[in-house]
């Protein structure tokens, strides 16, 4: 079904008339694409930019909802969590403790436990669709959503298909979202925010900082995805398992490729933007 249908029936079935929502997120990209989401759905949104800043915003009692990413700067949505979490126990012990939703491309396996133990009720797999966020919603948020429990996506498997046979730029559910105008919003977004990350990327292989490497490429991963770069986006999944498995050799190889296939993106959302202006 396509998306826009997804969420006019939501409308019908699904009451977020003025849930409050804290979106929290590092990447521009996905903090635009879920607040779209939420705002269509009637929900007051705010936004955070890291753990910190999310901290920071939290008062106990006054959000019913935290969609939280989990690898940013400063402070990352574990941290974060088990800090709302204390600040909930003392400050507003006997109210309603606001829900908390990882949103991550990591969310099997050892990091799901992870999410539990920091306080989180549950996680939705990035690059997300608005009929998995709604399930997951509905869990915690039963009085306002009765939506059926939507499957956990499977970890994506960079290596099952070869980057060519993927599309440059498929802006298809932007456009079923949000029309030309959001295309044209996270196109840009995207290449501000993808491409100062390409910059830190060339420091960080140049400095064989494989950490920084692993969190850079995870986080253009959900980036380009989100704004319709689905090949530019299983490049970086590559380059993020190299990291992830210390093969310094098998990273400083794929970046050659990676900057051609951002290069590539770039033209193709310039094509694509042309054609449909016309």
């Amino acid at each position: 079904m396509p998306l826009e249908a997804d969420i006019t029936a939501a409308e019908v079935e699904v009451d977020l008339q003025g849930v409050r929502v804290l979106v929290v997120d590092d990447e521009a990209v996905n903090r635009s694409i879920a607040s779209e989401y939420l705002q269509r759905a009637g929900c007051v949104v705010q936004v955070a930019h890291d753990g910190q800043q999310a901290l920071e915003m939290f008062q106990a009692g006054q959000q019913d909802l935290v969609l939280m990413d989990l690898q940013m700067p400063r402070m990352d949505g574990f941290q974060s969590s088990q800090q709302m979490r204390r600040l909930e126990r003392g400050s507003n012990p006997a109210g309603e403790p606001v829900v908390i939703i990882a949103l991550s491309a990591s969310v099997v396996g050892e990091v799901g436990e992870q999410c539990r133990q920091a306080g989180m009720d549950d996680y939705v797999s990035k690059p997300f669709r608005w009929d998995n966020l709604q399930a997951a919603i509905g869990r915690h948020l039963p009085g306002r959503v009765s939506l059926p429990q939507a499957p956990v996506l499977p970890a994506e498997n960079s290596d099952s298909t070869t980057e060519e046979a993927i599309a440059l730029f498929q802006p298809d559910q932007l456009m079923e979202l949000g029309g030309l105008e959001l295309v044209q919003e996270i196109s840009a977004l995207a290449v501000t925010t993808i491409g100062g990350d390409m910059e830190e990327l060339a420091q960080a292989i140049q400095a064989e900082d494989w950490s920084a490497v692993r969190q850079l490429s995870h986080r253009m991963k959900g980036a380009a995805a989100n704004s319709g770069a689905q090949r530019m986006s299983a490049m970086v999944a590559r380059m993020e398992d190299q990291a992830e498995n210390q093969a310094p050799g098998q990273v400083k190889e794929l970046y050659p490729p990676l900057v051609e296939i951002w290069q590539q993106t770039q033209t193709a959302m310039e094509d694509w933007l042309s054609e449909i202006s016309v």
